[in-house]
């Protein structure tokens, strides 16, 4: 019987009004640093969000896997040490490497990179701590860790009339990362217990084969960045505007794992395909709406990002990067239910293929042709819906279907492509 006490609906008002205010501030943050920092330094922070992330689930995101299974499946409680520990040493990295960077030499891009690898690992953690311990309130503000703490670095800056530069955003990272490793060193003091090393390893060694989708999920989002960063480079702001503004529907996927997050890992089929099945249909929508009526929202706010030279390449790519937040969102949720089902292992040989088919394609033709933002941007939206495809067969093989899955990405992928390409035949 459902509960209607005045207790419970409070406790229901009150998750609804923090996620609000928290998805509202995570997808406003990259759009604020957009409308403050030069064309320039907007798109050097999205590339130090976009390697750091990527580094991270290469590393950190490892034991965290491991960790979570334990914890959910194996019902280990104990964890606390274990991530402390990790906090510190890969927090630490990112400081050392900042500063060899920064004796050495390096560009101050290379050293923004190296600073900023602090907050994703930061990012990691939170994301994926509160989801476990079933904080709801909490985890719908982690998800956006990484994105927050530069929008803070800048309203810093702005506060204290320190110009916005590489080497401003640089110093506030080193900042953060020495509080965060300070912080986690005294943590570990506190919590450590015997057998912290042999816990680790347990963690990492379950934990690999899971990171390896974890990453092709992540490459979904960070892997575009870096395409048009190493192809097009003059175009990187823009394409993370519209990486942005359609990633609004990104809220509705973080919304079912902050809520149904223990759920969703360990339901059966059925029911898990029913439930994540409607969000991926508000997902659809959603994408669409983003398509059709974002650019002219956005054109409206006159972002410094944006000159007047990139808004309509702004213009041009938002259709069909909605296509790709579209299918990344639908391999994310299938994803999960892969780790689920403990088709891990066999998922990293056909997603290992396919991300280095889908490279090789795009990179490929480039060293043909000139690269063009614009096809660009449909090689990377095609390549999530390859990713999608590979993930729903992937299940479909072992008798796992999600068939209302499926029939989502198939019908809702297929109108997003009709509405980008009938934009740019009215363009």
């Amino acid at each position: 019987m459902a509960d209607y006490s005045p207790r419970t609906l409070l406790g229901y008002f009150k998750f609804a009004a923090n996620f609000g205010l928290a998805k509202g501030a995570i997808y406003l943050a990259p759009l604020g640093v957009a409308a403050v920092a030069s064309q320039a330094v907007y798109g050097a922070v999205e590339l130090a969000w976009s390697v750091g992330l990527l580094v991270a689930s290469f590393t950190i995101a490892v034991p965290i896997s491991g960790i979570n299974q334990r914890f959910l499946i194996r019902h280990e409680r104990h964890i606390g040490d274990e991530m402390a520990f990790l906090l510190l040493v890969f927090a630490g990295l990112s400081l050392v490497a900042a500063f060899v960077g920064y004796f050495a030499g390096a560009p101050p891009s290379l050293i923004l990179i190296a600073a900023a690898f602090g907050s994703t690992a930061i990012h990691t953690e939170a994301s994926t701590l509160f989801r476990m311990y079933a904080r709801p309130n909490l985890s719908a503000w982690s998800d956006g860790t990484a994105m927050l703490c530069t929008a803070l670095i800048i309203l810093i800056c702005l506060l204290f009339g320190i110009g916005l530069s590489i080497w401003s955003l640089t110093i506030g990272y080193v900042a953060l990362g020495l509080v965060a490793t300070l912080t986690a060193g005294i943590i570990l003091l506190r919590m450590r217990k015997p057998g912290l090393t042999n816990r680790l390893w347990r963690s990492t060694t379950l934990g690999l084969p899971m990171v390896v989708g974890g990453v092709m999920a992540l490459w979904l989002g960070v892997g575009g960045r870096l395409t048009i960063g190493a192809l097009v480079t003059h175009h990187i702001a823009a394409y993370s505007v519209a990486f942005r503004v359609a990633g609004l529907a990104l809220g509705l996927h973080q919304l079912a794992t902050t809520l149904y997050y223990a759920r969703l890992y360990a339901s059966r089929t059925r029911a898990a395909d029913a439930l994540i099945s409607r969000f991926y249909v508000a997902v659809a929508v959603f994408s669409l709406l983003m398509s059709l009526g974002g650019a002219a929202v956005i054109a409206r706010l006159h972002l410094k990002a944006l000159p007047v030279t990139e808004m309509a390449t702004f213009q041009a790519i938002l259709p069909i990067v909605s296509i790709q937040i579209f299918f990344w969102i639908g391999f994310a949720m299938l994803q999960m239910r892969i780790n689920r089902s403990g088709l891990a292992g066999r998922a990293i040989w056909p997603l290992t293929a396919v991300t280095l088919g889908g490279a090789l394609v795009i990179f490929g033709t480039a060293m043909i042709v000139e690269p063009d933002v614009i096809w660009v941007c449909w090689g990377i939206a095609l390549h999530a819906g390859t990713y999608f495809a590979t993930a729903y067969l992937l299940l479909a093989r072992k008798r796992l279907p999600h068939v209302r899955m499926g029939t989502i990405g198939l019908c809702g992928g297929g109108l997003l492509i009709a509405a980008a390409l009938v934009q740019h035949l009215l363009a």
